[in-house]
């Protein structure tokens, strides 16, 4: 009895939030950039859309893209694209949390 009470216990504790830290890499030899997350790439934002979409409500990216711009970056590059993508993400509740530079 007392193990069914733990197990019924534990769940009932609330998930931990799953947190994924996405880079912007530049890739000199093709002159193109791409997204990374946790060592995975994608070579566009719609791919990397549809990674995202596919990740469970309440998940958290947090994105740290810094100032250094070299030109072309995707959804850096154009404020709408960016509120787009975040739009995207909230529809989902999942969460873009953007650091400052600076």
């Amino acid at each position: 009895i007392l193990l069914l009470m733990s197990v019924g216990a534990i769940a009932q504790q609330p998930l931990e939030t799953r947190k994924l830290v996405m880079e912007l890499v530049w890739v000199p030899e093709t002159k193109a950039h791409i997204f990374t997350i946790g060592g995975v790439g994608f070579t566009s934002v719609a791919l990397l859309r549809k990674f995202l979409g596919e990740q469970p409500a309440g998940t958290v990216v947090e994105w740290n893209p810094g100032c250094v711009r070299i030109g072309g970056e995707p959804l850096l590059s154009s404020e709408k694209e960016l509120n787009e993508f975040r739009t995207y993400l909230e529809e989902r509740n999942i969460k873009l949390v953007l650091v400052p530079s600076g």
